[in-house]
């Protein structure tokens, strides 16, 4: 079971997966395509689709490759390997973005740059600065 993110870069990360979302909310949701038909009597009928009624379930699997991308930091996290699982998927959501950027890449550029910024925040403790010993008189 994943550990839950306690850090910024994990924070960062849960932000990315949530932005990754949207995108995959939005086309069960909003129609996308419309359609003009016209009959022989000149009546015009309008009909509005979303991209899941117009393509198909197949749709939701070429939507779902970012969700999962995004989850890996997430799986990661408290291992020692969680730095690498952040830049490794701030990569390939930055690949999906140019992969489909003619198509639906555009909508995931905010989750990409929430991972680029996920992925910039070192998870390492930081310690707290070692202060010099005040000097004993004899010594």
């Amino acid at each position: 079971m994943p550990v839950p993110p306690r850090s910024t870069g994990g924070r960062w990360s849960l932000a990315a997966l949530i932005a990754t979302l949207i995108p995959l909310a939005l086309v069960v949701w909003l129609p996308v395509t419309s359609e003009v038909s016209v009959d022989s009597s000149g009546l015009t009928t309008e009909t509005q689709r979303t991209l899941l009624a117009s393509e198909g379930a197949s749709v939701l699997g070429v939507l779902a490759v970012p969700v999962l991308v995004a989850a890996i930091p997430l799986a990661a996290s408290g291992t020692r390997r969680s730095r690498q699982a952040r830049i490794g998927a701030a990569i390939a959501l930055g690949l999906c973005v140019v992969l489909g950027a003619m198509t639906v890449g555009v909508a995931y550029v905010p989750a990409t740059m929430l991972a680029i910024v996920a992925a910039s925040r070192d998870q390492r403790p930081t310690l707290p600065e070692a202060r010099p010993e005040p000097l004993r008189p004899g010594y």
